[in-house]
């Protein structure tokens, strides 16, 4: 099975993650001080129709919904974009972020017309890590793998009943998650098992007419033509 021997990723210099998280900081900073920024950028279909079609990308550079969304959807870039900047690359980071992130904005304007949040471009590429976990069946890192358990499993929970099903099943799967990672021994089957379980999150979003879900399976589908299609490289390592 590929991915069975330890791999050695190649240090890169994630330019596309700062870049992408400074600009949303800025941006949604911005909107702080000035309200009408928001209301600028985010989803708004009458705005789309008469010819703003810039809100196809700028709803997820801001952020609608208050400190929760910000702080968590920020910390997301940054712990989960460093990591898969170093498997995949800033150009292949980027695709993941904007086509995942363009293609579920595009599906938000039906299923839910007004709104903002980086966090559909963050699922493209928490979609790419999962692929990328089920093909190299790695150990992961405890950080990123207990953020991915904790919002895909929140996800869900808001999808299924609102906020306290969010906060009850994020709590419980990423506490379980965590503790599980704190047993001796590999985690490859860990990797596999949070791979496993994103994707069928993902596709119960999706059935839920979540943003998410299809943002997720993008992210998804991206990552495995990628590595399809790019040389098998030998030696790389999650750590």
């Amino acid at each position: 099975m590929a991915g069975s021997a330890p791999l050695d990723i190649p240090a890169r210099f994630p330019i596309a993650t700062i870049v992408v998280l400074s600009i949303t900081i800025i941006v949604t900073d911005l909107q702080m001080i000035y309200p009408e920024v928001l209301s600028a950028l985010r989803r708004n279909p009458a705005a789309l129709a008469a010819g703003e079609w810039w809100r196809m990308v700028t709803p997820l550079f801001v952020h609608s919904d208050g400190w929760v969304q910000i702080i968590v959807n920020l910390i997301g870039i940054a712990v989960v974009g460093w990591l898969v900047e170093q498997l995949f690359g800033s150009w292949r980071w980027l695709a993941l972020y904007f086509i995942s992130g363009v293609i579920a904005e595009a599906i938000s304007y039906s299923w839910e017309p007004y709104g903002a949040g980086a966090s559909i471009a963050l699922c493209g590429l928490i979609g790419g890590l999962l692929i990328w976990l089920l093909r190299y069946n790695q150990p992961v890192r405890t950080l990123t793998s207990l953020y991915v358990a904790y919002l895909l499993a929140g996800l869900v929970g808001y999808a299924l009943g609102g906020f306290t099903l969010d906060v009850l099943l994020g709590a419980l799967f990423g506490g379980l998650f965590g503790f599980l990672l704190r047993r001796p021994g590999p985690d490859q089957s860990l990797a596999r098992a949070l791979a496993i379980a994103g994707l069928l999150g993902a596709g119960i979003l999706t059935a839920l007419r979540d943003n998410h879900g299809p943002a997720l399976l993008v992210g998804a589908g991206l990552a495995a033509l990628m590595l399809n299609v790019q040389r098998e490289v030998r030696g790389w390592s999650l750590d």
